[in-house]
């Protein structure tokens, strides 16, 4: 007997089923959680290698343009850019755009940029501008790196970070570096500013002690100055008052000179003794008339 069922039994039933197969997912799930731990704490990048080498030797070109891209970096293989070279080519011989830019950015890597590059870095520049992640990966390492455009890490980075949010590979690696680069530049300058800091303090205590120096030198001088202006000065009163003694020593001389002479010329001449008369009229004239012998 047929069983008729109307749209709101279907419909129960669809829900049951999307139960069950939601319940199954999570069993699966939780029975997977271990292995995928372990996967996660395991380097995949030999593993990546090998299976974008193994697309890459089927004629893949974006397997190509992944294997070039490792043997550039390093990542899983030991780096060789002529090997990646090769495979660039490869991709770029099945026109595919990423390698061509990249084969362009090892060009101008290894052999500067030319005038012709110009229309280029133009056209990769405007792919960059409509989000293409791997134009934007290219365009930030060449940012970074000072390739082609005017070397600026944060304008890099900002680039990057746009790559990163297309899951482009390599851009959070390139973020990483050149972070760490940023952070170290960012410590030398600071380092370099507190040496320059210290060689300014150090110039300036130099340039004080100079002045303080100076100014002892100065004050020493000055003094030594004075010094010799009053020994001058004390040489010169003692000269003068040896001229002035030596003066008055003379002017006394010539007052008692001229006093002599002047005493010479007052002085009245000396008495005339009378000489004595031996006359008989001479002997008894006088006090005399009285002796005896005049009578």
């Amino acid at each position: 007997m047929a069983v008729s069922l109307n749209s709101q039994d279907i419909w129960i039933m669809s829900l049951r089923n999307e139960k069950n197969i939601i319940l199954g997912l999570l069993s699966l799930a939780l029975l997977l959680l271990p292995v995928f731990s372990m996967a996660a704490d395991y380097d995949s990048s030999a593993s990546v290698f090998r299976f974008q080498k193994k697309m890459a030797e089927k004629g893949y070109a974006e397997s190509q343009y992944k294997l070039a891209m490792m043997y550039e970096s390093g990542s899983g293989v030991e780096q060789n850019l002529q090997t990646a070279r090769i495979w660039y080519g490869r991709a770029s011989y099945q026109n595919y755009k990423p390698a061509r830019n990249r084969l362009t950015y090892l060009d101008i890597k290894q052999n500067g940029f030319k005038k012709h590059h110009n229309e280029w870095l133009t056209e990769l520049k405007r792919e960059a501008e409509f989000n293409d992640g791997e134009s934007l990966f290219l365009l930030g390492q060449m940012y970074s790196e000072g390739i082609g455009v005017q070397k600026s890490l944060t304008k890099a980075a900002a680039i990057l970070r746009k790559a990163a949010a297309g899951n482009i590979p390599g851009s959070d690696a390139e973020i990483t570096r050149i972070e760490k680069e940023l952070h170290d530049l960012q410590q030398q300058y600071q380092e370099q500013e507190l040496a320059l800091k210290k060689q300014q303090q150090a110039k300036q205590k130099l340039e004080q002690e100079n002045k303080e120096r100076q100014k002892r030198l100065a004050a020493i001088k000055k003094r030594q100055q004075l010094d010799a202006r009053k020994a001058q000065q004390a040489k010169q009163q003692a000269i003068r008052k040896q001229r002035l003694l030596e003066q008055q020593k003379r002017q006394l001389t010539e007052q008692k000179r001229q006093a002599a002479e002047a005493a010479k010329q007052i002085q009245p001449p000396p008495a005339i003794e009378p000489v004595p008369d031996t006359s008989a009229n001479a002997v008894c004239s006088g006090r005399n008339r009285f002796s005896p012998t005049c009578r």
